[in-house]
């Protein structure tokens, strides 16, 4: 039997284990090329799919714009096929969420103008008339973009609704996402937006008589020349909302939190404003004849010239407010918190005025020294 020589023993092993590591190698090259075809091919494949998906998002949504220009009263369930399928489509595609937005704000701006001469009471007094109510798909379409998905994204925020006639007393939209909306000159009387969000909110004009906005959120929210006869507000929050010159006679806003508020000029005559945060506010030249303020929060308010006659400020706090020129004649101030005889000094305090223990009346100073007003 030959004998293998040691040297040429160890030749074979160094070609064989050369063999084994080109082998092993060749295997590993093998396996990165499946590897990098199979990662082609599903990205192809998730290419391939995503391109179906928004094809048929496309398909969707160009059947929805269809159904939703259908006009006629015949029409209208077809039209709310529409609206409802656009709602599906935020949800199942978040990138088309601004577009279905727009959409359907202009299909509002187009079907639900308001009308020129909104129904009121001729008497300020009175309790307004409710408006009919909002046709079907109007209301549909309202309830749609109020729930939208991702309210809280910048290009999904804001809705334009300017001039619209949207009363909705049929229908709840409790936590309504309208925060930065544009409801200039809109009609929502009587619709319930109760814990609604309708901070920054453009509501110039608005008319919200009637209209339940209890625990709203308006805060920073512009609000001069609205309309908010006998609405509801207790509860709400309207901190630096600018007010002026808007008509809440008669207003719920028992409990509301008014800090900072721009009221000057505003008309809150017979108004509920017990436990009211009021503090900061601005209440210049405001009227406020015969209004509730009962246990208010009026610390650091500006009254100047407001209208108080007949105003019941039972408990109310008055600590730092100016009430320079405004006119006293009836209201009781019994107990108020903090009211000092300077602060009246300058104030039109008639003998039916009811004022705390310790506070002069103006006409009890000697005119040597009495400021000048």
């Amino acid at each position: 039997m030959p004998v293998v020589q040691p040297e040429r023993q160890s030749r074979v092993q160094v070609v064989f284990q050369g063999v084994t590591a080109l082998t092993a190698v060749a295997a590993l090259l093998f396996t990165a090329q499946s590897l990098v075809y199979t990662a082609d091919a599903t990205r192809a494949t998730r290419a391939q799919i995503d391109l179906a998906a928004r094809g048929q998002i496309a398909d969707r949504f160009n059947r929805a714009i269809d159904q939703l220009g259908q006009t006629g009263l015949d029409k209208l369930s077809v039209r709310l096929g529409g609206i409802y399928s656009l709602e599906r489509i935020m949800r199942d595609s978040p990138e088309d969420e601004p577009t279905v937005i727009a959409v359907l704000s202009a299909f509002l701006r187009t079907n639900a103008r308001r009308k020129a001469e909104p129904v009121r009471s001729a008497d300020p007094l009175k309790s307004p008339k409710p408006p009919p109510a909002a046709p079907e798909d109007v209301r549909a379409a309202f309830a749609v973009l109020a729930r939208r998905p991702h309210p809280e994204h910048e290009q999904n925020r804001r809705l334009d609704l300017a001039g619209t006639q949207l009363s909705l007393p049929e229908i709840s939209l409790p936590h309504a996402s309208l925060r930065d909306a544009n409801l200039r000159d809109a009609d929502l009387s009587f619709s319930d937006l109760t814990n609604a969000d309708l901070s920054s909110a453009d509501l110039v004009g608005i008319y919200l008589n009637g209209a339940n906005l209890s625990g709203a959120n308006l805060a920073g929210s512009y609000m001069s020349y609205a309309k908010l006869s006998v609405a509801i507000l207790d509860g709400a929050n309207l901190t630096n909302t600018t007010l002026g010159f808007a008509y809440l006679g008669g207003a719920d806003l028992g409990g509301a939190d008014l800090r900072d508020a721009d009221l000057s000029g505003a008309d809150l005559g017979d108004a509920d404003l017990s436990n009211a945060n009021l503090t900061g506010a601005d209440l210049r030249g405001a009227d406020l004849n015969e209004a509730n303020l009962t246990a208010a929060n009026l610390t650091g308010a500006r009254l100047d010239d407001a209208d108080l006659i007949n105003t019941n400020l039972t408990g109310t706090h008055l600590t730092g407010a100016d009430l320079s020129g405004a006119d006293l004649d009836g209201a009781d101030l019994s107990g108020v918190t903090g009211l000092t005889s300077e602060a009246v000094r300058c104030s039109r305090v008639g003998e039916r005025t009811r004022l705390p223990t310790g506070v002069t009346r103006p006409s009890d100073v000697p005119v040597s020294k009495r400021p000048f007003c």
